[in-house]
């Protein structure tokens, strides 16, 4: 499934309440379900309160659930957070420029876990 690490919503393609692709291929990687949800995860609201018109976690959870007939619980929440903060860290290594510079990632890489979490509404 390509997936883009940039998870622009105006990528996404959406039927009703379910992402049904992306359409962004521009440095499109290769990956599972779980990576695909993790960077859907890393865009929501809750992360990026200046995009408040992006779907909340629980909207996607809902909507993956019904079309997949797949239920997400709380195990694998755990590895869809991990791979939203390694799709943030991934994103902080494409903006890295110079030694020192990436002390400044750390405060705000580091405070996204206890948000990520708690979204979790299984």
């Amino acid at each position: 499934m390509p997936y883009r690490y940039d998870n622009n919503f105006s990528n996404w393609l959406v039927d009703g309440d379910a992402v049904v692709g992306l359409v962004d291929y521009e440095l499109s990687f290769l990956g599972t379900e779980t990576m695909l949800l993790g960077a859907l995860l890393d865009t929501v609201p809750s992360i990026y309160p200046l995009f408040p018109d992006r779907p909340s976690w629980s909207s996607i959870r809902h909507g993956y659930e019904a079309t997949r007939r797949r239920m997400i619980d709380s195990d694998w929440f755990r590895v869809i957070v991990a791979m939203a903060m390694f799709n943030h860290w991934v994103r902080v290594t494409w903006g890295y420029r110079k030694p020192g510079d990436l002390g400044s990632y750390a405060g705000r890489f580091a405070s996204r876990f206890p948000i990520l979490m708690g979204l979790y509404d299984g």
